[in-house]
């Protein structure tokens, strides 16, 4: 158990959808925002377990803040740790807080190309082994065109460096946002955030990352993760390790579904972030619970805690999640107990 709490404090995972056959392929990424918090909330790329991922992903602000440089070097510790760890540079908008940034970047093959050759040159510096596009917030089909040249930017890139990329979990986004069959060419493979389908200012309750939708919700991750039009062996699914917070209207009528107050919910203790409450955080306030429940159709928990309704993942959905992955046959329903 302390293994599973450890994995589950530090990362969103995205774990690949291959036969276990085929390869197996664990991605980390490393929320940077990590390092500066306090307690038991700090956590360093030096604290990470250098065998517990295949890839991981780490996402700078700027080379002048010096803290994030300081880290990044520290990524090295893991690498002579782990020589078969591979370490990513993340570029983009992981947050989707200045996606206009990142659309002025793509806006053309000039300010493509230098983009690219300014993230080359990153990579190079600082030892990555590749480079991961974070567009996981696009602005609709007018930049599809642009982030398909991007991709086939990789001929800028040594042979030898990883491409590969984070994109929406929403099956409209990708059919609108993401040219799907020219972009699985390029990378080496694609991380696809089956998560984030609900967030706290919504007037009713419902878990953010569902194995299996409730069937009044049209977005289903599992027919997006299967449906995506992308060979097996690209494909990962993505595990956040943080749950979505919701004030109750009524702290009494706690189920799926029920009704949300106009205040927003606390912040997370450490994380900080309204309605974010990573696993860390979460796991203390069972114990103040007035309930936790497992959605059995979903394949997920939530807790009922303080007036605040929250959907998170543990190590029973994870388990569920890990079996998913592991059926070679992609029509097998674990939730439903239907596999063959």
């Amino acid at each position: 158990m302390r293994t599973s709490v450890y994995y589950l404090k530090l990362f969103m995972v995205l774990l690949t959808l291959v036969p276990p056959a085929l390869s197996f392929r664990l991605v980390c990424y490393y929320n940077r925002k990590a390092a500066a918090r306090l307690s038991i909330g700090r956590f360093t790329p030096a604290n990470v377990a250098p065998n517990l991922c295949t890839h991981l992903i780490f996402s700078p602000t700027t080379e002048r803040d010096a803290l994030v440089w300081t880290l990044k070097s520290k990524l090295f510790i893991l690498f002579y740790s782990n020589p078969d760890l591979k370490t990513l540079l993340a570029v983009g908008d992981p947050e989707g807080s200045d996606s206009q940034t990142f659309t002025k970047m793509v806006a053309s093959k000039t300010t493509r190309e230098k983009f690219i050759d300014s993230a080359v040159t990153m990579i190079n510096t600082y030892g990555f082994d590749g480079l991961n596009l974070d567009w996981r917030y696009p602005t609709g089909n007018a930049n599809r065109g642009k982030f398909t040249s991007l991709c086939q930017l990789r001929a800028a890139l040594n042979r030898s460096l990883l491409l590969t990329a984070s994109v929406s979990g929403v099956k409209d986004v990708i059919d609108d946002s993401y040219d799907v069959s020219i972009i699985a060419l390029e990378l080496d493979f694609i991380n696809v955030l089956t998560f984030g389908f609900h967030d706290s200012s919504e007037p009713v309750t419902a878990h953010h990352s569902p194995l299996d939708p409730p069937s009044t919700d049209p977005e289903d991750p599992l027919t997006t993760v299967r449906g995506a039009a992308l060979p097996a062996d690209k494909l990962n699914m993505g595990i956040a390790a943080y749950g979505v917070a919701f004030r109750l209207f009524n702290s009494s009528e706690g189920g799926v579904g029920a009704a949300t107050s106009s205040t927003p919910p606390e912040d997370g203790c450490y994380t900080e972030e309204p309605g974010v409450w990573s696993y860390y955080e979460v796991q203390p306030s069972l114990g103040l619970a007035l309930f936790r429940t497992f959605l059995d159709d979903q394949g997920v928990p939530y807790v009922v805690t303080e007036g605040h309704w929250v959907g998170y993942d543990d190590p029973q959905s994870l388990n569920l999640k890990v079996q998913f992955l592991y059926v070679a046959d992609m029509n097998c329903d674990i939730t439903k107990n239907n596999c063959k």
